[in-house]
């Protein structure tokens, strides 16, 4: 047993667990159980797991609702993403009409995860339902084949993510291409390529997240309105394949 002094109520937590289970002293202003408690409203660009609590000069970073830099170069994928994809998790679950702005306004399909289920009208045409290993089908293939992830207040666990190398792989190819990729917004900074590495990591709340994307896309919305339309034939014709059925019993008589 290791006992760990906290230090004072301001100082937050100043030691963390390494990959080798051994206490390590966090020796950076990053501070683990500051930032897993209190949100930046930074975007920070890809980066390693074993990295992530070091600061340096040439770390990419911006700052959300940004006019310029890292919010700049997320948005212009968000507006220009063909086969984009969201998933909602416990993080947007205060988040329902902002999600809602978003998905109809650039009409991206939503896949929900179980801590998140009502988040989203799970009847609304957008909707795919609840995504994973106790999930659907229709998510489950939107979701290997999407060039731009959203992810918002999910921690990638293995129930989503099945082997972790063959997730995303056409998000993955995207990125490598300039035209896509994978976005996580946790509140949580230690989530940060824990499971999965983004092109962008958006250390905000769902609803700070959702708001600044929203605020942008008005200011500025999308030239081209029907870039996702044979992502959503292709949803529907996934649906059609994999349709979810429901029993029905005839009434019981007494």
């Amino acid at each position: 047993t290791t006992a760990i002094h906290l230090g004072a109520v301001d100082q937050g937590l100043s030691f963390q667990v390494n990959k080798d289970a051994e206490l390590v002293h966090v020796e950076s202003g990053h501070d683990a159980y500051h930032l897993d408690h209190h949100n930046t409203d930074t975007i920070y660009g890809g980066v390693d797991y074993d990295k992530i609590y070091e600061t340096s000069e040439g770390r990419k970073t911006g700052k959300l609702g940004a006019s310029d830099g890292l919010m700049a170069e997320m948005m212009g994928l968000i507006k220009n993403a063909k086969r984009p994809f969201i998933i909602a998790g416990q993080g947007a679950n205060d988040s329902s009409e902002e999600l809602m702005e978003l998905a109809e306004t650039l009409q991206i399909p939503v896949a929900t995860t179980l801590h998140a289920l009502g988040t989203f009208d799970e009847r609304h045409p957008l909707a795919t339902n609840m995504l994973g290993m106790h999930g659907h089908a229709t998510p489950n293939y939107l979701i290997q084949d999407c060039d731009l992830l959203i992810c918002i207040g999910s921690r990638f666990d293995d129930r989503i993510t099945g082997r972790a190398s063959d997730f995303l792989p056409a998000a993955r190819q995207a990125s490598k291409e300039g035209r896509g990729g994978i976005i996580h917004v946790d509140l949580r900074f230690s989530e940060n390529a824990k499971q999965v590495k983004p092109d962008y990591f958006v250390h905000t709340t769902g609803k700070k997240f959702l708001n600044a994307v929203n605020s942008a896309i008005r200011a500025d919305p999308p030239k081209d309105r029907l870039r996702t339309k044979d992502w959503i034939e292709r949803k529907q014709q996934l649906e059609a394949e994999n349709p979810i059925k429901i029993s029905r019993y005839p009434p019981e008589k007494y």
